[in-house]
């Protein structure tokens, strides 16, 4: 739906000459992501009135989405698969967040690691979206000054607003997990592809010597 919605926007903007029209399928990637991202804050609201914790969704959406803005990390390979994705790590944060509540240590060592992983990996880029190196190098100092400030704000909050901070440490560490699994995913990846390159190279190489036994007989 979205795809096809920006595809119609971008087409027209080309038609009425406010944009180049070699720039128009750029327009329409542009505009299909910003819809997605919009409908899937929709939803999240949606579900935040419907679970009686509005202002807790306001901040997941906010800390979350600031965050993974410069660290990337794992993305779904589909829409749906994505959105399912959000809302599920949305629930398992509020979810938590009001069980540790009451357990500022554990919060605490949330934030902390996810905090550690953030400032040794990050930033893990999409493949759809590569980074170059001045980029990289920008996106890491984002990441571990928002993560900085998301950590003493955890910390702060201990007396004052506690399941604000119990959100943006689970935000931590989730956005970590995240990475981690990208990662695990790009390795994985990696090593697939040197194994189907070897066989691929076996084979022709094996292919070859029996050409060349036949060719003697």
């Amino acid at each position: 739906m979205t795809h096809r919605l920006a595809g119609i926007l971008s087409d027209y903007l080309s038609r009425e000459q406010m944009i180049e029209k070699d720039e128009a399928d750029i327009y329409q990637y542009g505009l299909e992501i910003f819809m997605d991202g919009v409908l899937e804050t929709l939803l999240l609201v949606v579900l935040g009135i419907l679970w009686g914790r509005f202002w807790q969704s306001i901040c997941f959406i906010v800390s979350f989405t600031v965050l993974r803005s410069f660290t990337g990390g794992y993305h779904a390979a589909t829409k749906v698969r994505c959105a399912g994705a959000t809302v599920g790590l949305y629930i398992l944060n509020l979810t938590a967040a009001g069980e540790l509540n009451s357990h500022f240590t554990a919060v605490l060592l949330l934030a902390a690691v996810g905090t550690g992983i953030i400032w040794w990996l990050a930033p893990v880029p999409h493949a759809n979206k590569p980074l170059d190196g001045e980029q990289v190098v920008m996106n890491r100092k984002k990441s571990r000054f928002i993560s900085m400030c998301y950590l003493l704000g955890v910390f702060v909050s201990k007396s004052v607003l506690a399941e604000v901070g119990d959100i943006v440490a689970m935000t931590l560490f989730e956005t970590a997990i995240l990475i981690l699994i990208k990662k695990g995913v790009r390795k994985y990846e990696e090593s697939f592809k040197r194994i189907r390159n070897s066989f691929s190279r076996s084979v022709c190489h094996s292919s070859n010597n029996t050409n060349s036994i036949f060719i003697k007989l």
